[in-house]
């Protein structure tokens, strides 16, 4: 066997041809459609039901959760033992602004699932018996999760940045579990689950057959009209900026330090979001470099930006040996500052570039892989180009352009501390 005694060439990526999805029409409901080789088929649906558009705290959450727990014909016996015997998957899930359900099932038994779906989604009974117990189990997890010091510095950093006036940042309180009904479910269900309300994106090997049985399952009518709400004007940052949270016995603290900016459709996002990486978007940022492999304060420290259709928030998370938090925390500030103060080397300025264009490339490597990202663009009203913009900014984004966006959004007296520990 010869093995390669020398590096191949590093070339730079000059172009990337990415995949056009086909778009259809079901009725109200927007479809789009990546086709693949694979006979295994994605579907994905989105609905405006996240936590942003609730009228109670969990309201979102136990809706969508309890999609499967009982329909108009199926038990949630019946939908599990179907669900289980055709090999499919089923994920439910609800964040700010989208409730989910998504969909894995092979090609040969899409037309057995499909119909058990479409009932899940749009006729659910939420049984009482079948919502209590869920009721109980996801209080239990939430008692054990807000034991973690991870979870309650976000929390509670949340409702730092967002008050708790809307949800946003509202913080779950153990009351609010008795205080959900299943009335205030079927309610939010009538008013968000709608076609007017929902996306579908999907991926696999489809033909005329799996056309005809989404038309026929989910061409469907409203019954009710949505209700949209609005909380703009309830943001409200909290007044104190540093805020210290102590946990009896805790081994470790959890730090997050961060302020509201910007979502996906504000002009400065691309760049910024190349500046995060620089600071702790990757295993080689400043953050990790400085505050894991120099000082071993951490594990793993990162930086990010959230997007949400509201609003979007810059945040580094960590969690640290509760003796050296202060350390850290300053250690951050001192990264942040570096980036206010002193531009970007051409050195780093390339690695970073390379390792976004990397990830990109390795995050559109086949339909299903490009269908998951492309919905971040679709769900803030872009479409495929977005991607090329994306792209175009990467590899001309420069030390000046970095060091601008620093100074104008990472003004240290500006940042919101949160230390839990």
């Amino acid at each position: 066997m010869e093995f390669r005694k020398h590096q191949p060439p590093i070339k730079p990526i000059d172009k990337v041809v990415l995949p056009v999805p086909e778009e259809m029409m079901l009725g109200k409901i927007p479809v789009y459609i990546f086709p693949s080789d694979n006979n295994i088929l994605r579907l994905k649906i989105f609905f405006k039901a996240g936590t942003w558009y609730q009228k109670k705290p969990l309201q979102a959450f136990f809706t969508n959760k309890m999609l499967c727990e009982g329909t108009v014909n199926f038990s949630s016996e019946k939908i599990a033992e179907h669900i289980d015997f055709y090999g499919a998957k089923l994920n439910f899930a609800v964040d700010d602004d989208w409730a989910t359900v998504t969909l894995l099932v092979s090609l040969k038994n899409f037309g057995q699932v499909l119909p058990v779906l479409a009932e899940m989604i749009f006729q659910p009974v939420f049984p009482e018996k079948e919502f209590k117990v869920q009721k109980d189990i996801t209080f239990q997890n939430f008692i054990i999760n807000n034991e973690k010091v991870a979870t309650l510095a976000r929390n509670y950093f949340l409702e730092t940045l967002y008050g708790n006036s809307n949800y946003y940042g509202y913080r779950t309180k153990n009351e609010d579990f008795k205080n959900i009904e299943t009335e205030t479910l079927s309610a939010f269900h009538k008013q968000h689950y709608l076609p007017e309300n929902a996306m579908i994106i999907l991926t696999g090997k489809l033909g005329t057959s799996e056309i005809n049985l989404l038309q026929k399952y989910f061409l469907v009518e409203s019954t009710t009209k949505t209700q949209t709400t609005s909380f703009t004007l309830l943001f409200k940052s909290g007044d104190n900026r540093k805020i210290y949270i102590p946990k009896k016995d805790a081994l470790q603290a959890a730090i997050r330090i961060g302020k509201v900016l910007f979502n996906r459709t504000h002009p400065d996002d691309m760049g910024f979001r190349f500046l995060n990486v620089v600071l702790g978007g990757y295993f080689g940022s400043r953050l990790m470099s400085n505050i894991r492999e120099d000082k071993g304060y951490t594990y793993g420290i990162y930086s990010s930006l959230v997007s949400m259709q509201q609003s979007g928030y810059f945040s580094v998370f960590a969690e640290v040996g509760a003796p050296v938090f202060k350390k850290a925390t300053h250690e951050i500030y001192n990264e942040i500052k570096r980036l206010q103060d002193e531009k970007i080397g051409e050195d780093e300025l390339e690695t970073v570039r390379s390792y976004i264009l990397g990830n990109f490339l390795r995050n559109i490597d086949g339909p299903l892989n490009f269908s998951g990202i492309f919905e971040n663009a679709l769900l803030y009203g872009y479409d495929v180009n977005y991607f090329n913009e994306y792209l175009k900014t990467v590899k001309t984004m420069n030390a000046n352009t970095l060091l601008g966006l620093a100074q104008k959004y990472l003004d240290a007296e500006s940042m919101y501390e949160v230390v839990v520990g």
